[in-house]
């Protein structure tokens, strides 16, 4: 004759399902740690893209604004100074420079998170070439773009 009834579970199956949930637990967050570093990735690379392109549109506005720049003077590799012909009155200058990982148009701190920025005349014509590089959390996103002043002669 049988003293125990069986209605209870036995320390084998216990431990068993234990297990089965823990692994099905550590899986669960390892899919969500997963999920999450790739999003702050996608974020830093979105920002990243979007600091370069916003600091890219500044610069190559003004430059189609301006008119051309007179001797080397005003171009070197880091900085750039243009010259805005305003209606009825002088020319305003503007100096495009990097100052701590911002962008600054005259001393306004313009785009944050730029890394390098430099600027190139063409020796034949008037076209610069600008190169803007930003980076957010170990995402560089760097682009280049070239822009010639509309502007063909320098307003007396």
């Amino acid at each position: 004759m049988n003293r125990y009834k069986s209605s209870g579970f036995t320390l084998v199956e216990v431990l068993l399902a234990l297990s089965l949930v823990s692994l099905l637990g550590s899986g669960l967050f390892l899919l969500y740690w997963v999920i999450l570093t790739v999003g702050e990735k996608q974020s830093a690379s979105c920002d990243a893209h979007h600091y370069a392109r916003t600091a890219m549109q500044w610069i190559t506005r003004d430059i189609i604004s301006s008119y051309p720049p007179e001797g080397d003077s005003s171009l070197n590799t880091d900085q750039l100074i243009l010259h805005l012909a305003v209606e009825g009155k002088e020319a305003e200058e503007i100096r495009y420079f990097l100052y701590s990982n911002n962008l600054r148009r005259n001393n306004l701190a313009l785009v944050q998170n730029i890394s390098y920025l430099n600027f190139q005349r063409s020796l034949d014509s008037d076209l610069i070439t600008v190169t803007v590089e930003s980076s957010v959390n170990d995402e560089i996103y760097r682009l280049t773009a070239a822009a010639r002043p509309r502007i063909t002669a320098t307003p007396q």
